[in-house]
């Protein structure tokens, strides 16, 4: 049997703003292509699967309906961060489909423009996995560049061909740290793939984080949770609660597929086709005297930038927002000042 895909489709829709917003995150967006990345996320999966659930925000239903068509969706009414969205998962899974049922977890919201290299890669996790059931997988991604927006995976032993032992998951490092890491070898970057037996994530759950285990047990139907239920879960990041804790053998499968977390427009920027001064757009733009410009417009008016380096344009119907693209990380605090400027309407 193919291994059930679990996509997690939550966010707050805040790097992304004015694009993306509370009830319509990143993944919900069109970045590449006429499709949003939640419905490019479900044609990857069923490369690889047969069943796929996806776990969202109740918030953000209206948006994730409209990809998800014959999908599961299990919505949470409030957020939780990572570790309680795939106990619910977890959970849901062994209830319809058996406690020996294998996983994959796979974000929503991130680009891969190799399917082909990472269908390999999934596959051959599972290939292990199915000999080594109590172990946990991981797909770790070989960088290519002294990256310190992305937490790390640090390998041991080659276990077959690109299946390595992993030691240790280290965090965000600064510059010289990141160089370090490539300069190493051993180091890949953590792109929040997962591949484990459901059985063995139950019983980690129990052990290692059961006030989770507790409250998601105890939710009377997953297809309708309250959120006074809900709540009761702690509010904790899969790595922390599980990866970082677990005595569990861990496994990673090195790939080389094109991906990116398409974390900030930066990212996005950088992704796209450019012109020969090194300018990207999304929607009608037009460039005069501009250097390394970005542009996303969503509306039917013309935009042009005139005598502009390193500026980010996003035009929506109800927003626009300029900013330099180097202080694409500061994007978020722009929607932290909307409620004291009387704009909530727009978070």
């Amino acid at each position: 049997m193919k291994p059930i895909t679990v996509i997690m489709a939550g966010g707050s829709g805040t790097r992304f703003w004015p694009a993306s917003r509370s009830s319509k995150a990143k993944q919900s967006l069109s970045l590449f292509g006429s499709e949003t990345m939640l419905a490019n996320t479900i044609k990857r999966a069923k490369l690889v699967s047969d069943e796929v659930i996806v776990v969202s925000s109740l918030a953000q239903k209206e948006s994730i309906d409209k990809d998800c068509e014959g999908i599961t969706v299990l919505y949470e009414p409030v957020g939780r961060n990572t570790a309680p969205c795939l106990m619910l998962a977890t959970r849901f899974v062994i209830e319809n489909f058996g406690e020996n049922s294998s996983l994959f977890i796979l974000p929503a919201d991130q680009h891969i423009a190799n399917n082909s290299a990472f269908t390999k890669s999934v596959s051959e996790g599972f290939e292990w996995l199915e000999s080594n059931s109590q172990e946990i997988g991981t797909i770790g991604i070989n960088p290519t560049r002294p990256e310190t927006g992305y937490g790390y995976i640090k390998n041991t032993i080659s276990l077959r061909d690109a299946i390595h032992r992993v030691e240790q998951f280290v965090e965000k490092p600064d510059s010289q740290t990141a160089q370090r890491y490539l300069d190493n070898g051993s180091y890949l970057w953590n792109g929040g793939m997962f591949l484990f037996k459901a059985k063995t994530m139950q019983e980690q759950f129990e052990k290692l984080q059961p006030e989770i285990f507790s409250a998601i047990q105890a939710i009377n139907s997953l297809k309708n949770i309250e959120e006074d239920e809900y709540k009761k879960a702690p509010s904790i990041s899969f790595d922390y609660a599980i990866m970082e804790t677990t005595e569990k053998a861990i496994f990673t499968v090195a790939t080389e597929c094109g991906w990116s977390d398409v974390g900030s427009w930066f990212s996005y920027w950088e992704l796209l086709l450019k012109d020969e001064n090194g300018n990207a757009s999304q929607g009608a733009a037009t460039f005069v005297d501009s250097h390394g410009c970005m542009v996303y417009n969503a509306c039917d008016k013309p935009l042009i930038v005139f005598n502009k380096s390193n500026e980010l344009v996003v035009s929506l119907p109800d927003a626009i927002l300029t900013a330099s693209l180097s202080d694409h990380q500061r994007i978020k605090e722009v929607v932290q000042m909307l409620g004291k400027l009387n704009l909530k309407q727009l978070r």
